[in-house]
Parts: C-alpha cells; structure tokens; sequence
C-alpha cells in the first residue's frame, strides 16, 4: 500500500495502522479550479508577444494583484512573474463567472 500525507504529522498509512476504535475524523481536501486570480496563482499567457509564445519550464504566476481588496477579476492589472521577470498584465478571462454584460 502507499503513504498519503494528510497535514500536521499524520499519513495515512499511519491510521490504517490503528486500532478499530480510534477512528480519524480527518478526510482529503481538494479544492477546485480557482475562481479568481490571486498571489501566487498559475495563469496562461493569451498574446502574441515573443515572451508570451516561447515555451517555459514553469508557468506564469501571478506575484502582486492591482486592487483593494488583492483578488483580480476580469479587466484588472495584475503582475506576472515570468520567465525570470516581472510583467504587467491584465485579466481577460477566468473561472468565475461575471455578472452579465460586463466585459
């Protein structure tokens, strides 16, 4: 069987080790597609600039987001962090969807 950590000290292959009685009440987390851009979020590159179309080994993410409240949504400036430098950027698409007729 394998290992599988599950956060603060305790594998999973630990609790199958336990006794019936003592039961783990911890269970898998797993979250989903972010539904907005934040720090240290992986986007896509979507423009036909030489620095967005070469191939990278890591992909872009976001390092600062340009607002009150540090959550990006469609239309805000953003800076990437790609390629070993640092770009501005700005948000046309994601996840979550908008309100309709709004850009």
């Amino acid at each position: 069987f394998f290992s599988v950590h599950l956060g603060r000290g305790v594998s999973f292959a630990h609790a199958m080790e336990t006794s019936p009685q003592e039961t783990v009440s911890r269970g898998f987390s797993i979250t989903g597609a972010c539904r907005a851009i934040q720090k240290l979020t992986r986007v896509r590159v979507v423009d036909n600039s030489t620095l967005g179309n070469t191939p990278y080994h890591r992909p872009p993410k976001c390092i600062h987001v340009y607002n009150k409240t540090g959550v990006g949504k469609v239309g805000d400036k953003i800076l990437l962090a790609i390629k070993g430098e640092k770009k501005k950027a700005l948000i046309v698409g994601h996840k979550m969807p908008g309100p309709t007729m709004t850009p």
